[in-house]
């Protein structure tokens, strides 16, 4: 068996270098992992040390709270009249609720439009990658032949010089044909009409996906627009119902004792 050249033997020693770097590099990384991850943990971990403490201070005051009200709501029982004054409370507050009910449906239906939507321009836009990758793939056609002329050029010369150099040809040799060989089928070169067809084939297939994937995009964004400016009156009418309806029943009371 040959001794192995040195110049082999410099070869394998960076090829085992490399490898040394490459699994070191592995490790570093695999290091610096972990500590992300313990870094992460713990302040996960005081978080919720934090998140607790502050819901144990809550409830205990939730619990005082809750007793002040119970004693507030006591003296519920010392109103008169109370079941006119209560329809008089919900003749004041219905209308309020009624459109927060409104609103509610309202933002239901548009969620569930929005959904649709959204779903819908993601496949538009699927379909506009689609399409995009392959008139991309025709414009490259002119880079991918030339890279393929030059592969098939360095074989050729690669092929010639082996045979130039042996008596025989060798399994090296055989290697360097089947690969010219490959490089040939891998060509696929077609004519320039024929590549002038598909190019007038696929451009107008990538303005529809372009247009339809700008159409649906809008139309969700437009629904998400409507679905916030839904949901910020609604909270607008829950933020506002209770003081508005205190002063309308105090406006009535007020009118009702100046009479």
């Amino acid at each position: 068996m040959p001794h192995p050249t040195i110049e082999e033997l410099i070869l394998e020693d960076e090829a085992a270098t490399n490898k040394e770097q490459a699994l070191a590099a592995e490790r570093q990384q695999a290091v610096e992992r972990r500590k992300e991850n313990l870094a992460y943990f713990k302040q996960q971990e005081s978080d919720v040390e934090t998140a607790l403490a502050a819901y144990g201070d809550a409830f205990k005051e939730l619990k005082d709270r809750w007793k002040e009200a119970e004693k507030a709501l006591s003296k519920r029982e010392s109103v008169p009249h109370r079941k006119e004054l209560a329809e008089e409370v919900a003749e004041s507050e219905g209308p309020t609720r009624d459109e927060i009910k409104r609103k509610e449906e309202q933002i239901l239906e548009l969620t569930k439009a929005k959904g649709a939507a959204a779903e819908e321009a993601k496949e538009a836009e699927d379909r506009l990658q689609a399409v995009q990758a392959e008139f991309d793939k025709l414009k490259r056609k002119q880079a991918d032949l030339d890279d393929s002329l030059k592969d098939i050029e360095e074989l050729v010369q690669q092929v010639e010089s082996r045979v130039a150099e042996q008596k025989t040809p060798d399994a090296a040799t055989l290697f360097l044909l089947n690969e010219l060989e490959a490089a040939l089928d891998k060509a696929r070169v077609i004519s320039m009409k024929e590549l002038k067809e598909q190019v007038l084939e696929a451009f107008p297939q990538l303005m529809t996906a372009k247009q339809e994937a700008g159409e649906k995009t809008a139309l969700s964004e437009a629904l998400q627009a409507k679905l916030e400016q839904a949901t910020s009156e609604r909270d607008e009418l829950e933020a506002g119902r209770r003081a508005s309806v205190v002063e309308e029943l105090q406006a009535e009371s007020t009118t009702a004792a100046g009479a």
